[in-house]
Parts: structure tokens; sequence; C-alpha cells
């Protein structure tokens, strides 16, 4: 409502999520003198940031340049103290991996800020240079996997890619769960 009905992009049910997010952007408008200044930040409709998970992560960046993707720490939307995921990794057969025990706890033992090879999507703010660089997510990873491909895609340009843990994001995984 704030907004207005202007702002809001209606897409088919069937609309991948990279695509989504790619209409959406290239819907809103954009001062192309402040490119360097601009960043994405990506939520779900399944997830609730902190309060200060966006200050969070702008602080991680305006205090290391050279970090173009932050991701937080993802907690399970039901149980607070179930780490879902603190970055990303890929097995050597390209599989998504978090490093994380099945129902890990969150007692504090993955709260250091690092780099990793990608972070998820649910919270992940990305530079807007750096997205439009790298041309976002790619429309053919319909669901699942996006954020490991481009956290990939990032490193091998030369980006960081770094997990901020104190930036945390409750996700309940709908999607993956079928609801």
């Amino acid at each position: 409502e704030a907004l207005g009905p202007e702002s809001v992009v209606t897409l088919d049910r069937g609309t991948g999520f990279g695509e989504a997010i790619a209409a959406g952007l290239s819907h809103a408008e954009r001062d192309p003198a402040e490119h360097d200044d601009q960043f994405i930040w990506i939520l779900h409709d399944d997830c609730a940031p902190a309060p200060d998970a966006l200050k969070q992560l702008l602080v991680a960046i305006a205090d290391a340049p050279s970090i173009a993707v932050a991701g937080p720490k993802v907690i399970a939307w039901h149980d607070r103290h179930w780490l879902l995921e603190v970055g990303l990794t890929a097995t050597w057969l390209g599989r998504r991996e978090t490093g994380l025990e099945r129902h890990e706890q969150d007692q504090g033992q993955h709260d250091a800020q690092r780099d990793v090879l990608a972070v998820g999507s649910p919270g992940l703010l990305i530079r807007r240079e750096v997205w439009d660089r790298l041309g976002g997510f790619d429309p053919q990873l319909r669901l699942f996997g996006d954020d490991l491909d481009l956290g990939w895609r990032a490193n091998l340009a030369g980006a960081r890619v770094s997990v901020v843990p104190s930036a945390m994001v409750f996700h309940a995984e709908a999607r993956a769960h079928g609801r």
C-alpha cells in the first residue's frame, strides 16, 4: 500500500525464482549514477530477518569493500536453535552442502564471519554492480542451487562471498517441505 499498486510485479505461478527477481529489478527504478552504491537484498516470502539483519550485512560490507556478496546465519523458523545454513560449499559432485550436522543446534560454534563459496538466497545481500555483471541467478536453475551457482560464479569472477553470522534470518523452508 505504501508503494502503490504500480510497484507490484505480478507473474505466472510457474515463474522461476531467478526470473521473478529479474522481473522485479527490471521494473524498479534506479539511478545509474548511483549504480556502485546500490545493493539487492533477497528475502524469501517464507523467511523473516532479525530486526538488525540488514544493518549487520551492510556493516560487514562497509568494513570490507572487497566483499561483494554477504549472507546471514539461517535459522529454522519453528525451532530458533536449529541451524539451517551458515554459508555453503559443494561436494565433489557439485551438490549443495551446508557443512552442518542434521538438526545442528546453534551454540555459537559458527559465529565467526568468514569467506565461503556461497551463501543461501534467503537474506543474501549483493552489490548491484556484481549482480548485473554476473547476470543474477541462472534462469535455468528454477529452484534450488541458484544460490550456490551465483556464489561460485562470484568467486570465479574474483568477488568475495562472506557469511555474516551476526545477521540472522529465520526460514520456514516452505517449498522444500511442500508447504
